[in-house]
């Protein structure tokens, strides 16, 4: 980025910055994207060494990982003096839900949640990583609210990642299950 008399110039940075702004707007992939496929990546590697026994380890670490994002939570929660409910897990969570479409509904007392859109997803496809989607998708959301809350209850019926059309989760928050501190 030399100016014609050599150095550089205010005018050659603002237009760079402009320019790549506009680039990486095009370009630039979500951390949580990129954790996606360094997991797929892991996930057909496990499989390609050790078959079947590969990928239960993979998924065995995923929800590790989301117990472990769980207490992570909890532990926000608790140092703000708040109850581990099903609100306070939801404004505290790290996931950053922007790029999919969900649709929540009160029933009975139960938060239901159909995700028809889900980047994390999405990103699989986009890599041809797919197929490894389930051995993420099927322990973490349990996984994160387990090690949150254990008496907290989520009831997954389908997922994308398993064929289905949408992620249907059930959020109970059973009498009894969050202890005012």
């Amino acid at each position: 980025m030399a100016g014609k008399e050599g150095g550089i110039h205010l005018d050659e940075i603002m237009a760079y910055a402009k320019e790549s702004q506009e680039i990486g707007a095009r370009h630039k992939v979500p951390g949580d994207q990129h954790v996606m496929h360094l997991f797929g990546s892991i996930a057909r590697e496990a499989e390609a060494e050790f078959g079947a026994a590969g990928l239960a380890m993979v998924e065995r670490a995923a929800a590790r990982f989301g117990e472990e994002r769980g207490r992570r939570i909890a532990e926000l929660v608790k140092r703000d003096k708040r109850p581990l409910s099903l609100m306070n897990f939801f404004l505290y969570a790290d996931f950053d839900t922007g790029g999919n479409e969900m649709v929540p509904e009160f029933v009975d007392g139960e938060l239901w949640v159909r995700v028809t859109k889900c980047r994390l997803f999405d990103k699989l496809h986009e890599l041809g990583l797919q197929r490894f989607g389930l051995h993420y998708c099927r322990p973490i959301d349990r996984a994160v609210l387990r090690g949150y809350n254990p008496h907290l209850e989520l009831e997954v019926k389908t997922q994308i990642s398993g064929g289905d059309d949408c992620c249907f989760f059930i959020y109970r928050q059973p009498s009894g299950s969050v202890k005012e501190d």
